[in-house]
């Protein structure tokens, strides 16, 4: 039971390893402009409604100008897609 557990908790670890990547390669494409120093500055707090969750130092170091939590995030490309109904 145990193997079945680690296998399951190594495959989200690896989802989300992609999820950041996509992400941070999706930012690099619709970079906006960058503020000082050529960094875009991230958030340390989500900006998406209600939400106001810390936003990782990891997600905001891979992800230069960052502005929502992953949650939000997955919520926002649902409705992108045209897939969800939730506010972001």
């Amino acid at each position: 039971m145990s193997d079945l557990i680690d296998r399951a908790n190594d495959q989200s670890e690896m989802l989300l390893r992609l999820a950041l990547e996509h992400q941070r390669r999706t930012s690099e494409r619709n970079r906006r402009p960058a503020t000082g120093g050529g960094r875009m500055v991230s958030a340390e707090t989500c900006t998406g409604d209600r939400c106001g969750e810390q936003i990782p130092e990891e997600r905001r170091r891979l992800l230069p100008g960052v502005q929502l939590c992953v949650d939000c995030q997955a919520r926002l490309e649902l409705l992108e897609k045209g897939q969800g109904h939730h506010e972001v």
